[in-house]
């Protein structure tokens, strides 16, 4: 019996009608397809799969969204009709039945999609098995560093995955093991390396790409960089203060810190003492940047640093 093996992108798609610049848990899932797309074997055995408004399923060929993905690193301000045209074009299209057998991957969170669980318990009942990626598990070990709503529906999200979930797969032991005394999870855990590599480490940085370190200012090697979303947990406020230590103690001989990241939760304080801690000029902060540009920036930088105080490996 022909089985398939779907890729959720409800969220993923919802994400990216707001921005087209992947981060985080968003470049982990779009890597993950592109990697599957690459993978020509499993061309007719696997595919991407939406959860529409009227609580209907739809799918889409891997190889349809990695075309219109690929286009938002062309910089093209009509990126983004491309990608509605593209989601009006999956909202229309029949509805797909999922057979018994066949598999649905979800590597990231559907916070808000109403009926989306009940759905999932009405695929499982029909022999369809749910996977799900754990990332992490911190709203709920530390909801200090998020805003005061999520803690509420990381928890729904969480123990809706204890019931709806044939098995699940995590990104570290940290991670398993945060999940597992949380949820009392009994079935299937795995630990899985997923063997992808992001974007931005493949991406040709002279391939139709400004050059953005003369855009900035900056030389090779003249430069440490940061990369993340700028919240509370990533402690940026804290490398900031060391900065002002450096750059008062050795002047023009220390290197500039780059920041690369977008504005996040909780973070108009954090913003602020950046800038109260750059009186030097010597931090850069830096957004919305293309694969090809981080990838001159990382391969450029004197170090990279990353002080963030929990993560999904511990």
């Amino acid at each position: 019996m022909n089985t398939t093996a779907y890729f959720d992108i409800t969220s993923l798609l919802a994400f990216l009608k707001k921005s087209p610049t992947v981060t985080g848990l968003e470049r982990v899932q779009v890597d993950t397809l592109l990697a599957q797309e690459a993978k020509h074997d499993l061309a007719d055995s696997s595919a991407c799969i939406v959860f529409g408004p009227d609580f209907k399923w739809r799918s889409v060929p891997i190889k349809d969204f990695c075309q219109v993905f690929r286009q938002s690193d062309l910089a093209d301000k009509s990126w983004q009709a491309k990608l509605s045209a593209f989601a009006g074009k999956v909202a229309d299209s029949d509805p797909v039945v999922l057979a018994s057998g066949d598999v649905v991957y979800f590597l990231r969170a559907s916070w808000n999609t109403g009926g989306y669980f009940e759905s999932l318990r009405d695929l499982r009942r029909g022999g369809v098995r749910c996977i799900f990626y754990m990332h992490a598990t911190i709203p709920l070990k530390f909801p200090e560093y998020f805003t005061s709503d999520a803690e509420t529906v990381f928890s729904y999200w969480i123990y809706n995955i204890a019931v709806v979930a044939d098995a699940v797969i995590c990104n570290s032991q940290a991670t398993r093991k945060d999940f597992l005394a949380l949820t009392g999870f009994s079935r299937p855990t795995y630990v899985v390396d997923l063997n992808i590599g992001p974007r931005f480490a493949l991406a040709d940085e002279k391939n139709a790409c400004s050059n953005v370190l003369a855009d900035h200012g900056l030389s090779l090697g003249n430069y440490v960089l940061m990369v993340g979303t700028i919240e509370p947990r990533k402690n940026h406020a804290a490398i900031a203060s060391i900065w002002n230590r450096l750059g008062n103690r050795f002047g023009d001989s220390c290197p500039k810190l780059v920041i690369v990241g977008r504005i996040g939760w909780k973070a108009k304080g954090i913003c602020k003492h950046i800038e109260m801690m750059n009186s030097s000029g010597r931090i850069v902060h830096l957004e919305a940047i293309r694969d090809c540009e981080l990838a001159q920036l990382y391969r450029h930088c004197f170090f990279t640093v990353y002080a963030s105080r929990y993560e999904g490996w511990g």
